[in-house]
């Protein structure tokens, strides 16, 4: 192994599974895979019997199945692990200690994205714990740097190397535009909507450089952001920007019910009692609501106006949790280079999509005399499906380039959320 420059959130060691005390387990709810390797290590080691084997492990179909991903386990009827006990522990790792687990269960909620000689550490915001560390830091989430050693590569999460560089020029200055996303989305002293809005300018404009073949004036610009930023020129661009629509907001919840639908129980559990406050029917075909919005606008403004409003009483002194999800969902989406293929500017658009629809739903979803364990347990139901679905990133780009992906349509949208 090589050693490496290691960035990691300063809460990163304090991790430690919760184990049979998680409500939300990792062990259900969502595929579990396996290797070829670690299949054949669980076959050799007989870790489930023969006669069960059919009913805990199949193979993946022969169109699907890869060395990494080989076979998955075989999920019950309440969607758990076959290998998760009443007490909410592994057989598995009880029977045969922790090397033999599958690295999926080994590396979750962990992921790292390298760049170059840089390793950057992140976690899951589908994991309890992770969001309990982040309700933890309210002083905001402290990047920290080192050198570690670390294997080149893992199957999970990005490996740029030199020779990638080339799908994005853009990724010549990674460490300007990292860091520039930072300041902007720690910039405690203007609320959290407007820093994203602010993001939004600058990415937009390194595009347009980009496009320009001008990549070598991004970190002029961006040097120019920041002293303009200092000196207040840029905050005053976003005084005139005003928005009470919340026909936008009804549109995000139900573009995000119609991509997110036939979730889990505990999925469900959540969207329900959203639902209800919204007075909307969870049964109702989506699709047919989005196509025909107008007609079948049944959210009165006062209604989602009044959930607002008491969201906005409830998190008071609490509003830093929300600023440390989004930093760290950063980290673990790579944002803006989740995906490569896309510009900055529409990787930026899934980062705004997943905030509005995190904000709208714990909106909607807590009450008066709800816990930071409701928030905690919404929050880590939603990233479930928002973190670990590679599907929606084209969804919600191509939804955007279809109604609107101006800075002034994300602007209606943030402000109203």
């Amino acid at each position: 192994m090589e050693k490496l420059d290691v960035l990691k959130p300063s809460w990163y060691d304090r991790f430690q599974c919760k184990g049979g005390d998680c409500f939300y387990n990792c062990c259900q709810c969502w595929e579990i895979s396996m290797s070829r390797e670690e299949y054949r290590k669980w076959r050799k080691k007989k870790v489930v019997g023969r006669d069960e084997w059919g009913l805990t492990i199949e193979l993946y179909s022969p169109d699907k199945k890869t060395d990494a991903n080989y076979a998955k386990f075989i999920l019950d009827r309440e969607n758990k692990c076959p290998m998760l006990t009443e007490e909410g522990l592994c057989r598995a790792q009880k029977n045969y200690g922790y090397s033999i687990l599958s690295q999926t269960c080994q590396s979750f909620p962990r992921q790292n994205h390298r760049y170059l000689d840089q390793v950057e550490c992140s976690m899951s915001l589908g994991c309890e714990r992770v969001l309990e560390l982040l309700m933890e830091e309210k002083d905001g989430v402290l990047l920290i740097n080192g050198k570690k050693a670390f294997s080149p590569e893992s199957r999970y999460g990005s490996y740029v190397i030199k020779n990638k560089k080339k799908q994005l020029s853009a990724l010549d200055y990674y460490y300007d535009i990292q860091t520039l996303c930072i300041i902007l989305l720690q910039l405690e002293e203007i609320p959290l909507e407007d820093r994203m809005l602010l993001l939004g300018m600058a990415m937009r404009r390194i595009d347009e450089l980009t496009a320009e073949g001008n990549c070598i004036d991004i970190p002029v610009y961006i040097d120019w952001f920041i002293k303009e930023l200092e000196q207040g020129e840029i905050l005053g661009m976003l005084q005139g920007i005003k928005a009470d629509n919340t026909l936008s907001v009804y549109y995000s919840v139900l573009t995000g019910l119609m991509y997110l639908n036939g979730g889990d129980q505990y999925y469900s559990q959540v969207m329900e009692r959203i639902c209800k406050r919204l007075n909307l029917n969870m049964d109702a075909d989506l699709k047919n609501i989005l196509e025909n919005k107008e007609e079948s606008f049944k959210l009165e403004k006062e209604l989602y106006h009044g959930c607002k409003e008491q969201f906005q009483e409830w998190i008071h002194g609490k509003e830093y949790f929300l600023e440390n999800v989004m930093i760290s969902y950063m980290f673990y989406a790579n944002i803006p280079f989740k995906d490569m293929e896309r510009s900055l500017w529409e990787n930026y658009l899934y980062f705004i999509w997943v905030y509005s629809m995190v904000k709208v739903s714990l909106t909607t979803y807590l009450e008066a005399d709800s816990t930071s364990e409701d928030m905690i347990h919404c929050c880590s139901v939603f990233f479930r499906k928002l973190g670990h679905n590679r599907s929606l990133f084209d969804k919600v780009i191509n939804d955007f380039n279809t109604h609107g992906n101006s800075l002034a349509h994300l602007a209606v949208l943030l402000k109203s959320c």
